[in-house]
């Protein structure tokens, strides 16, 4: 009986990593470590691709209405094909819509710097209104218009924050996750590293 329980198991620990990945509830201790309610859990055994150089995208689709929030990514275990020789990368981008949450983050093992945390960060565009101004200058009977342009008399700033965003009812948020790896490589050789991208969700 114990065989068997012990077998049950261990499908059941292949199956998990062999599934696709999905946004999973964090237990309430995680929820409180990491300041997240949800996560992506990414991991070699999500891998299917054959194709050298050949891009993975999954999607995560979020009915609304729901508030979200990207927290940010940690690289658990730096990814790795044992059975190539040539080095490798892999560029891990995580998407909500269109806006960019994580750019190509490096999580190969044989990187230079494989990342252990990343997060999105607001950006500021300013957005500067010249105004103009007409002279006259009148010589005798001739009357002449000039134009001159005032440089830089009024700026505005605005802050963008890609990483949060309000989804009303009937609509939805797509959660982007895109592996790239090196030209060498294919994915489903990757046999090891784990990346996980932690949501603040609320429905």
């Amino acid at each position: 009986m114990k065989k068997f329980m012990a077998l049950f198991a261990a499908l059941a620990a292949f199956t998990a990593l062999a599934a696709d990945p999905a946004i999973r509830q964090l237990a309430v201790q995680e929820m409180a470590y990491r300041g997240a309610t949800h996560a992506i859990e990414l991991n070699s055994g999500h891998f299917t691709v054959s194709a050298d150089d050949g891009t993975q995208t999954n999607t995560f689709t979020v009915a609304g209405p729901c508030v979200w929030e990207y927290v940010g990514m940690e690289v658990q275990t730096p990814f790795d094909a044992s059975t190539v020789t040539n080095s490798q990368t892999l560029a891990l981008t995580f998407l909500a819509g269109t806006n960019t949450l994580a750019n190509a983050v490096e999580a190969a093992l044989d990187a230079t710097r494989p990342y252990k945390f990343s997060r999105a960060s607001p950006t500021a565009t300013t957005t500067v209104t010249p105004t103009t101004t007409v002279i006259t200058n009148v010589v005798g009977d001739v009357t002449n218009l000039y134009t001159v342009a005032v440089a830089a008399n009024t700026a505005a700033t605005t802050l963008s924050t890609p990483y949060t965003g309000i989804v009303t009812n009937g609509g939805s948020v797509v959660f982007t996750l895109i592996a790239n790896p090196s030209a060498e490589v294919a994915l489903n050789k990757v046999d090891a590293g784990k990346a996980t991208f932690y949501l603040k969700l609320w429905k």
